[in-house]
């Protein structure tokens, strides 16, 4: 699976090349751009919530995972 993401990650750029010259020659409507740039903030807004959700609070320190009798117990913030 980390070979697939890193794949899709290489060939991201050129699939966004090709489609930006491929829709260079055609008029865009302006709902279609308004409608495009609303997604694309409410993604990245969904990311940033995510991450301020997920991440340890300052000052606390960090367990790494473990290997206990057989068992992978995950990483996190030290209790």
């Amino acid at each position: 699976m980390p070979d697939l993401l890193g794949l899709a990650l290489l060939l991201l750029p050129l699939g966004l090349y090709l489609a930006w010259r491929g829709l260079s020659a055609l008029p865009i409507p302006p709902v279609v751009v308004a409608a495009t740039i609303g997604v694309l903030l409410a993604l990245f807004a969904t990311i940033a919530w995510y991450g301020f959700v997920r991440a340890i609070p300052a000052g606390e320190s960090y367990r790494p995972a473990q290997l206990r009798g057989g068992r992978i117990l995950p990483g996190g913030p030290a209790r």
